[in-house]
């Protein structure tokens, strides 16, 4: 939710025109804010009369408009003719806007503050007591910044801290028009900032007069710039970067003014500060028209700040829906800006920072993601002597597995880094582990280290394949993938590599940056100083912070690597690089005939498991042994000790887990099928992979495949214990009417055919070569070919009626 506050100053009752204070509550009503800030000078001279009335009237917009209130005083509200020439401050601001809400109540001033008030000050004290008395307005939801007790700090509903400067000195001195802000005040701010422990969008400090020079003014003496300065401007602001406020309000110039500064108060990062005058609310000068009009303050769920001016001049009044730069001037923050001052405060709060964190991610044809995590520089200056321990979680998808452990590269493990397993915070989706870091590197110069695991069969490849996984009741709706991390503590620079897999056409990806739904209000793991992320947590995407990170994305054609660059990312948040799915969908009726394939041919593999065959299944049986037969001789090693086995796997897309089932199959050395209750999931083995990708995929036991592509053991029983599988190829299988294409749809994919062996000496590991020789290419698509011919004729007799013929046969 957007916070928006309106920032009035200068009203100066009864200069104050009527009716365009009046237009002025209208547009202000209409603009629904959450916060009314006044900056001072709401009267001409400080008088009970025009105090009560003036405080009324905003009380009432506040209240009409749904708005918490907040000022502070200006000269004119505490100062006759607002100017301190040797006079002491007056107490009727303090009598009306009393902190304690107290009707016509009269707030002490403690020893040591203020000025101690006379004879004369203590009888017009209790005259005002008199004269006050019932005759005071509603004071709910005034907030006045005593310095004499009240604290300055404030928390309102919305998440934003507040300051409430006095920037009125104390009275009995030359300052004239001049302010300066006393100096326990700012130490007192400094230690009530610190006492506050909600997390703020923003920090926004709100004074009378102006911290910095108001640019463009003319050389009245009334007016003048030197006998209107903050005094001790430099040493305010100074604590306010230190601090971390972000916007800085004021007025008293009657002349509106957008700046931003940058200090270097504790580093040489500094910290974005952005500051804002108003003009006068209602205080007509025909001559100076521009000086008339009021703030709108938009603080994005982010943090962005966006500042509107409206102005107005003679017979004028705030024309909310006008145009830009006739009626109103916009501001808005860069999101660059923004993410520095959200890093600082992250770097302030967790203790904790590294300098670079770079993530690469190496995406294979069958979905697998190899990962290689890098932390540049961590350091954590908060440890004394003390190792850090650092989590590190791998998420894994229900379908996929883990298929290499975490290891910390070799310079690190020289450095005395370890990486140990934290069974205590592991599940079946998420592995926990707990990097441990020497003290020696996190105080000094930094530890630096890289880690290494492998998932298989983790993201979906086809638009089928995202379907099949979530159970679209459409399945055309478009898919997205995605890799990415999400910030846990702060980070120089974060820098996410992606490498697509060769031959796979994805197209080119495209940036999502998302939010926790309560950031900034994240709680800190006080022993790791990381984020925690709750497990019922939502991410919001944030569009501005998207466009601004788009902007890094960049493509390496050397290294056909997609990276994304982003300077200092925001603390809770997660960055993407999606692309979308690719699909390929045939016309009917291939898809629903496609299905219906699949039930006729599981229903067979039923009655084949459970030995209860209908007539017609023996001849079924005799399609798949010659099917056996033509591969064994092309496949085998025609050695005496080998075994072989051949499966025709199904695709289920009925059953969870979604997985290939045998539905017939055939061992060498016995006359036993493979359980039924095998299955392999979808994606996963040698047999999910071919299917996957559509095309004949080869494995040998040898150095030259990939670890993330494992042939899934039968889980023979014990007179199948000596069936050690070497080698196997698995060639997919489609709706006749796509068999000819070089890469059909998946939507096409009935299974596969899986034939394996214990012997290298057969003819599958040369296959296994992704550039193959003339003969193997033959002998490839001969497999394919006749894979195919048979799974057409099983098919075909199983879809067949059967006739008294063919049943006494």
């Amino acid at each position: 939710m957007t916070v928006r506050i309106i920032h009035l100053s200068d009203l100066h009752y009864p200069s104050l025109d009527l009716s365009v204070w009046k237009s002025v509550k209208q547009a202000v009503q209409a603009l629904h804010p959450d916060l009314i800030i006044v900056s001072g000078d709401l009267v001409d001279q400080p008088f009970p009369d025009q105090l009560r009335w003036i405080g009324g009237q905003l009380n009432s917009l506040a209240k009409d408009a749904g708005a918490e209130l907040f000022i502070v005083p200006g000269n004119h509200d505490v100062f006759e003719y607002g100017n301190a020439f040797l006079q002491s401050r007056k107490f009727w601001f303090e009598t009306v806007f009393s902190e304690d809400g107290m009707p016509g109540g009269v707030i002490p001033i403690p020893a040591g503050r203020g000025v101690k008030p006379s004879g004369w000050s203590q009888l017009r004290r209790a005259v005002t007591s008199w004269w006050t008395k019932g005759r005071s307005v509603d004071q709910s939801g005034f907030r006045y910044p005593s310095s004499r007790g009240p604290r300055m700090v404030r928390e309102p509903k919305v998440p934003v801290l507040l300051a409430l400067l006095d920037s009125n000195p104390d009275g009995r001195s030359l300052a004239a028009a001049g302010g300066e802000v006393r100096n326990h005040d700012l130490i007192d701010l400094e230690n009530e900032i610190k006492a506050t422990a909600r997390p703020h969008l923003v920090r926004i400090a709100v004074i009378h007069h102006h911290v910095i020079p108001i640019a463009h003014t003319d050389f009245r003496v009334v007016g003048n710039e030197q006998l209107m300065v903050l005094r001790n401007a430099g040493t305010v602001l100074d604590v306010l970067a230190r601090n971390r406020f972000d916007l800085v309000l004021h007025g008293h110039k009657h002349r509106r003014q957008f700046t931003r500064i940058d200090l270097e108060p504790m580093d040489s990062e500094g910290y974005p500060m952005t500051v804002v005058s108003a003009g006068a609310v209602g205080l007509i000068e025909p001559n100076r028209p521009a000086h008339t009009g009021f703030n709108l303050i938009e603080v994005e769920d982010n943090g962005r700040i966006m500042v509107r001016e409206y102005t107005y001049g003679h017979a004028k009044g705030p024309r909310i829906d006008g145009d830009e730069g006739l009626d109103f001037r916009t501001f808005d923050e860069p999101v660059r800006s923004m993410a520095r001052r959200a890093y600082i405060r992250a770097r302030d709060r967790h203790g904790l920072h590294c300098t670079e964190r770079e993530t690469t991610f190496v995406l294979t044809e069958n979905g697998d993601i190899i990962s290689d995590h890098a932390f540049k520089g961590l350091r954590a200056p908060f440890l004394r002597g003390l190792s850090l321990r650092q989590p590190y979680g791998i998420s894994i998808p229900p379908y996929g597995r883990l298929a290499a452990e975490p290891v910390i590269d070799h310079d690190a493990r020289r450095d005395g880094c370890t990486i140990v397993p934290d069974l205590s915070a592991t599940t079946m989706t998420r592995r926990q582990y707990n990097i441990v870091l020497p003290a020696a590197l996190t105080f000094r110069a930094g530890a630096t280290f890289r880690i290494h695991h492998e998932i298989a069969n983790s993201l979906a490849m086809t638009g089928w394949e995202a379907a099949e996984r979530e159970q679209l009741p459409d399945p055309r709706t478009r898919q997205e993938e995605w890799v990415g991390v999400v910030v846990l503590f702060p980070a120089g620079r974060l820098v996410l590599n992606f490498q697509q897999p060769p031959g796979v056409r994805l197209g080119q990806p495209y940036v999502q940056c998302e939010r926790l739904a309560k950031w900034p209000g994240y709680d800190i793991d006080p022993e790791t100083r990381h984020a925690i992320i709750p497990d019922n947590f939502r991410f919001i995407p944030d569009k501005s912070m998207r466009e601004h990170a788009a902007q890094g994305l960049e493509f390496l054609m050397m290294e056909r690597i997609w990276r994304l660059t982003i300077e200092q990312p925001v603390v809770g948040c997660r960055y993407r690089l999606c692309w979308e799915v690719p699909d390929d969908i045939p016309e009917e009726p291939i898809p629903s005939a496609t299905i219906e394939l699949r039930k006729i041919l599981l229903k067979y593999g039923h009655r084949f498991h459970s030995g209860r065959p209908v007539p017609g299944d023996d001849a079924v049986f005799e399609w798949f042994r010659k099917l056996v037969d033509g591969l064994d001789k092309m496949l085998s090693a025609e050695t005496r000790d080998e075994l072989r086995t051949v499966t025709f796997f199904v695709y289920d897309g009925e059953r969870r887990p979604l997985s290939l089932r045998p539905v017939v199959s055939w061992k060498s050395w016995s006359s036993e099928p493979i359980r039924a209750d095998f299955a392999i999931p979808l994606g996963d083995g040698i047999a999910g992979a071919a299917f996957q990708q559509r095309r004949p995929v080869a494995w040998a036991n040898m150095r030259t495949q990939s670890p993330l592509i494992m042939p899934i053991p039968y889980l023979p029983g014990e007179e199948d214990g000596r069936y050690d599988e070497q080698a196997t190829i698995c060639v997919p299988v489609y709706h006749d009417k796509m068999q000819d294409e070089e890469r059909p749809s998946p939507w096409a994919a009935i299974g596969v055919i899986a034939y394996g062996s214990t012997s290298l000496a057969s003819k599958i590991p040369p296959m296994c070569n992704r550039v193959l020789s003339k003969d193997h290419k033959e002998l490839l698509n001969d497999v394919r070919a006749w894979a195919q011919t048979f799974t057409n004729a099983i098919v075909d007799r199983l879809a067949k009626p059967v006739d008294s013929a063919d049943a006494n046969g």
